[in-house]
């Protein structure tokens, strides 16, 4: 059962796992959260996803590989799950329909523990570094240190 109100309008940023289709997906709701939506099996929708708003750390969390997917969508902002049809995108735009946690768990939505941002067939990667450069030494065998110069935006870890 997919409720009636409220719902919530979603951005595509981009696919995370495609296999044949897309089977993990990453949106910004109207709140300017990231939402990851999880295609699942559902009698109603064509293109069934569930999805779930997270909050910035454990988006953070995710995207570190430091949590799983089962632990970022069962951490869902305000415990609040929408379910949407893929087909209804209009754009990158989709309204989201809230669905409650109960029905997810009796149908087994939430993924299993285990997967891990890693295992994303398409890349993404949350931080954006703007950096004016890095010194870079290296040692001549003498012990002296000579700098080496780095171009804008390099960085070496």
């Amino acid at each position: 059962m997919i409720g009636q109100q409220p719902t919530r309008h979603a951005t595509l940023i981009q696919p995370l796992v495609i296999y044949i289709e897309p089977q993990l997906l990453l949106l910004r709701s109207e709140k300017e959260r990231l939402v990851l939506a999880l295609a699942v099996p559902h009698g109603e929708l064509e293109h069934a996803f569930f999805s779930a708003e997270i909050r910035e750390g454990v988006a953070s969390r995710y995207f570190d590989g430091k949590a799983d997917l089962n632990y970022a969508m069962r951490n869902a902002a305000y415990d609040k799950y929408y379910m949407f049809d893929l087909s209804e995108f209009r754009d990158t735009n989709v309204e989201m329909k809230t669905f409650p946690r109960e029905t997810a768990e009796r149908e087994g939505y939430f993924p299993d523990p285990g997967a891990f941002a890693r295992s994303h067939t398409v890349p993404y990667n949350v931080r954006r570094f703007e950096g004016i450069g890095i010194k870079r030494y290296t040692i001549d065998g003498s012990g002296a240190l000579f700098p080496v110069k780095a171009k804008r935006n390099q960085f070496v870890f």
